[in-house]
């Protein structure tokens, strides 16, 4: 899943460290990260974080749609993106990218 850094940060228990290992997101991690998300906002960066859900035999295919379709039907407004949300991931990346005003662009 990739998606603004704020929303998939809020659906992450777990994160993948700097040697590689994925471990529980406590408060500590989450401000930490927060806070960097913050830091590439202040420098002018757009942010998009990455993150990834283990799926288990049995999660996709008919009853993984026919779930979506129930869950859907609760609330016209809510989207594909926001139900999958409702499941834990695990947060790979913040990544920070430049978006330079170009002077063809009204």
């Amino acid at each position: 899943m990739k998606g603004a850094s704020e929303k998939v940060l809020e659906q992450c228990a777990k994160y993948m460290n700097e040697k590689g290992d994925v471990v529980e997101l406590d408060d500590a991690a989450r401000n930490i990260i927060a806070g960097q998300i913050k830091t590439y906002a202040k420098d002018a960066l757009r942010t998009i974080a990455i993150a990834y859900k283990d799926v288990q035999q049995g999660e996709c295919g008919e009853k993984h749609d026919e779930a979506k379709k129930a869950e859907e039907s609760k609330d016209e407004h809510q989207g594909i993106f926001d139900i999958e949300l409702k499941q834990e991931y695990t947060l790979i990346a913040i990544i920070g990218i430049q978006d330079t005003i170009r002077t063809e662009v009204p």
